[in-house]
């Protein structure tokens, strides 16, 4: 997700001075919008780096494959049901 987040955008979803500070922002900030940070990233695709980068591990893609999906999904503008969530533990 975060690797998606910077080839969207050009830069890190949290930077800081060092790793341990960017550790801490990963853990206690909201993602970064990216709606607005790029013109040509479309809210359908905000949602999928949104999703992939939930703290809460129940809002985020149940698998790699289900992350795959949605990406494939934006990619070629299918409109379908969402790919699955990670279940309740």
């Amino acid at each position: 997700g975060c690797v998606l987040f910077e080839m969207l955008t050009g830069t890190a979803p949290f930077r800081a001075p060092t790793t341990q500070a960017v550790l801490l922002k990963q853990m206690t900030e909201p993602v970064p919008a990216l709606t607005g940070t790029r013109e040509a990233v479309g809210p359908d695709v905000a949602a999928v780096v949104t999703t992939v980068l939930a703290k809460d591990r129940e809002q985020r893609f149940a698998s790699a494959e289900a992350f795959g999906a949605a990406v494939q999904a934006v990619r070629i503008g299918a409109t379908g049901p969402r790919p699955q969530l990670a279940s309740p533990r």
